[in-house]
């Protein structure tokens, strides 16, 4: 009977070499995995505060078009309120407040905007008016811009700029 004896030279097996070249590349390809991974995540919440932005000031605009346009008359045009005179012969003003844009009637105040997005400092809300026959403003030229406040977790520094211009209805 003939015994098989074989040395430690001649086992098959990884050396320490091997494994720290394999532990290194699956080092790198994981960091590039998850670098990939983050920097989708980032672009996604990204795109998703300027869709928002864009939304708020939309609708924001909107709100204002429909408001100058069903109002009775404008009785008073300033660069940064207008105070319209509804067909109900209410008061209504359209300015900004604490950085949001607002309507104030009355006692109530309503915003057009969301606590999460400001009207910065560089474009304020403005109002421009032009006046038609016999001294009565006949259409009103607004823009302002918007952008996210800070405290959202991915910084968007632009500001959308929102401007238009509305003819009253008479």
């Amino acid at each position: 009977m003939k015994i098989n004896h074989k040395s430690k030279s001649s086992q098959r097996g990884f050396t320490l070499i091997e494994l720290i070249i394999v532990i290194s590349v699956f080092v790198l390809i994981s960091s590039a995995i998850v670098g990939v991974f983050l920097t989708t995540l980032r672009s996604d919440e990204h795109i998703s505060i300027s869709t928002d932005l864009k939304q708020q000031g939309s609708v924001a605009l909107t709100h204002l078009e429909a408001m100058v346009r069903n109002a009775q008359r404008i009785s008073v045009c300033e660069s940064d309120h207008l105070e319209l005179i509804n067909a109900d012969f209410g008061k209504t003003t359209l300015q900004t407040d604490s950085d949001r844009i607002a309507s104030a009637s009355g006692s109530s105040v309503s915003y057009f905007t969301d606590a999460f997005v400001l009207v910065p400092d560089a474009y304020p809300l403005t109002f421009s008016c032009s006046t038609g026959v016999g001294e009565t403003y006949s259409s009103v030229s607004i823009s302002f811009g918007l952008q996210i406040k800070q405290e959202r977790s991915v910084a968007v520094p632009a500001t959308q700029v929102f401007q238009t211009t509305v003819t009253l209805r008479k």
